[in-house]
């Protein structure tokens, strides 16, 4: 039998949880929001914009959804608790998703006022 210690440490396994959340994100905002469904998958894109490899996407996806859902879509945002994320990607440095998080803040800022 062999040791614990001689074994070579797991290898470490990316998990495709994040981009098959936010594919099926963006299938949703291809077709059954148009049918009035509700964003379940809203939160898990919030929380995949704390990853560099998911934020732009994410953030595309969030942004078509304000921009496409009217103040409804901004205050279930702004419920979700999409302001500090928000706010935390103000100081990144990265000009990838820059244009996708002013759009995210003006849907923001022109759904409720007073919360921003």
């Amino acid at each position: 039998a062999t040791s614990p210690a001689a074994s070579s440490p797991p290898q470490y396994r990316r998990t495709a949880f994040f981009d098959e959340q936010l594919q099926a994100f963006e299938v949703w905002l291809n077709s059954e929001r148009k049918h009035g469904a509700k964003p379940r998958l809203l939160p898990i894109a919030l929380h995949a914009l704390l990853t560099s490899t998911h934020r732009t996407r994410a953030l595309r996806c969030i942004a078509l959804y304000l921009d496409e859902g009217g103040n409804a879509a901004a205050l279930t945002a702004l419920s979700a608790g999409i302001l500090p994320y928000a706010v935390s990607l103000l100081r990144t440095k990265s000009f990838d998703f820059r244009r996708d998080l002013l759009l995210t803040w003006v849907n923001l800022i022109n759904a409720d006022h007073s919360n921003v």
